[in-house]
């Protein structure tokens, strides 16, 4: 029991880490939209602020490292301000179905925008009907099927800018036959800045890591 648990939690890290921390994707047939909901990758928090009221919040990662004690949510936390990382939730004037939206800023520019849709949304829009837009639009996608170890699934895209990640996530029956989708995610990311994100994060937590002198 406590390790299913434990699968669940590292699952819903593994939603908010999983944005171009795996392999490259499959390439799109088109390039993929950098303009989401009023949003543009790249644009400045300034530019953002006129079109949504955004509201600064913990990054997921280390909500839920507090929330369950696992990692070092304090180190993350000066990692984070280090790199001059930011996250700002949109809750209102959405678009229809989203439940809210999440926005990443470096140094002051946005190069994440996450949509989220609800358990309500999910219940009423299958996950093929969805997904189709994206598929006529970008081609067959590279599949991730998560649904055993992290209880997600995946599909994505991506050209030499930008990557989209289409997901669900969930609950596995205890039979592990049924696969029941509580939440749709889709993330559009520039590949650039969250690749120099990911090099400069590696080199911060190794700086701040005590290494004992032999």
């Amino acid at each position: 029991m406590q390790q299913s648990r434990l699968r669940q939690i590292l699952g819903f890290v593994f939603i908010f880490l999983f944005a171009s921390v795996q392999g490259a994707a499959w390439a799109a047939e088109q390039p993929i939209n950098r303009e989401v909901a009023g949003l543009q990758l790249g644009m400045s928090f300034k530019e953002a602020g006129k079109i949504y009221q955004m509201t600064e919040k913990e990054h997921g990662v280390i909500s839920l490292m507090r929330k369950y004690g696992i990692g070092d949510p304090e180190k993350q936390t000066e990692i984070n301000k280090a790199l001059g990382k930011q996250v700002f939730e949109i809750k209102e004037n959405l678009a229809e179905g989203l439940s809210n939206m999440e926005v990443f800023f470096r140094n002051g520019f946005l190069y994440q925008i996450a949509l989220h849709y609800g358990k309500d949304y999910v219940q009423k829009v299958d996950w093929d009907l969805f997904t189709l837009p994206a598929i006529k639009k970008y081609g067959q996608p590279i599949v991730l099927n998560h649904i055993q170890n992290d209880y997600s699934f995946w599909y994505q895209w991506a050209d030499e800018l930008t990557k989209l990640e289409i997901g669900k996530g969930g609950v596995l029956s205890d039979d592990k036959n049924r696969f029941t989708p509580t939440i749709y995610n889709v993330f559009y990311t520039d590949i650039k800045t969250y690749k120099a994100i990911q090099e400069d994060e590696k080199n911060e937590s190794e700086r701040s890591t005590v290494i004992p002198k032999f």
